[in-house]
């Protein structure tokens, strides 16, 4: 049974760096990429929350109190800048 591959993992009980026939150096690799990944949707997400905050923030001090926030639109637009390269 030694040397044979098993059908339920895909592994290869010879080698324990390759795995479904991916050398162990490509699957680290792409544990990386999806950690960085995963970091960046997170910052994303928090700005796009945020910029939607400070949104209606703006639009509420307007219209309630006729003083918008100063800066608002320059935010959005740096924010939206960030959000498309995210």
């Amino acid at each position: 049974m030694s040397g044979q591959s098993s059908r339920v993992t895909g592994r290869d009980s010879r080698s324990s760096s390759v795995v479904a026939g991916v050398p162990a150096w490509l699957s680290r690799f792409s544990i990386w990429i999806d950690l960085g990944t995963a970091t960046l949707n997170g910052f994303g997400i928090l700005i796009t929350l945020g910029l939607m905050l400070a949104i209606n923030i703006d639009v509420a001090g307007r219209t309630l109190f006729g003083s918008p926030i100063d800066g608002i639109p320059e935010l959005v637009t740096l924010c939206v800048v960030s959000i498309v390269f995210l």
